[in-house]
């Protein structure tokens, strides 16, 4: 089957069809495992990619998945009885720069909101289904998950491992959850805008 070229500003991949084999793999991952069931579906379906997988953004990686979608159904493709594939995407890419802050939370430190890349999300997906983050999953756990994993300081994040980013998200959601009350909702106020305002292909939050 015919797969066209998938092209982003950062990046070009070309796609195979899945195997019944993979296809059926696919259908066993639970539901409460979505991140690493999109990563396993794309480590299956791309061929070849300029940028690695796992610093494909969530956007991107669910571009991807509908651009595969897209082009077995050989047109637009129905995700509901009222609602096509191409009423979602955004016309904005990759954002040319980050959102940045000061946060009175952290003694006025310059902060940035970055994208949310898959293997931060496969992440953020374990410590939270571990109950690394609450004891009770609730919205709120995914949500400071992700402050952990895209608000960052000046200084790279320095990680050679998925169990690196997992131990640098949970320092970092600790340091979270012992906020004042009115310093957390001044940081997640910040955060929320910052997402916004980095949205691509794709208007996603929780």
């Amino acid at each position: 089957m015919y797969f066209p070229k998938f092209v982003t500003k950062r990046i070009t991949a070309t796609f195979r069809e899945l195997q019944i084999k993979e296809a059926m793999k696919l259908c066993e991952i639970p539901v409460n495992m979505n991140e690493y069931g999109v990563s396993t579906a794309l480590k299956a379906i791309v061929e070849e990619t300029s940028l690695p997988i796992e610093e494909w953004t969530v956007q991107e990686r669910y571009a991807a998945i509908c651009a595969y979608q897209t082009a077995k159904a050989q047109g637009d493709w129905a995700v509901s009885d009222e609602a096509n594939y191409s009423d979602y995407p955004m016309e904005a890419d990759y954002p040319k720069e980050f959102y940045k802050f000061k946060s009175e939370a952290n003694g006025g430190l310059t902060l940035t909101v970055h994208p949310l890349t898959g293997a931060y999300a496969e992440a953020i997906e374990n410590l939270v289904t571990a109950g690394v983050i609450d004891e009770e999953i609730t919205p709120l756990s995914w949500i400071v998950g992700a402050m952990a994993a895209q608000i960052r300081g000046e200084e790279p994040d320095v990680v050679s491992s998925q169990s690196d980013i997992e131990a640098l998200i949970k320092v970092r959601v600790e340091a979270i959850q012992a906020l004042p009350e009115s310093s957390f909702h001044e940081l997640l106020n910040d955060y929320v805008v910052g997402n916004q305002a980095i949205n691509h292909i794709f208007n996603l939050w929780f």
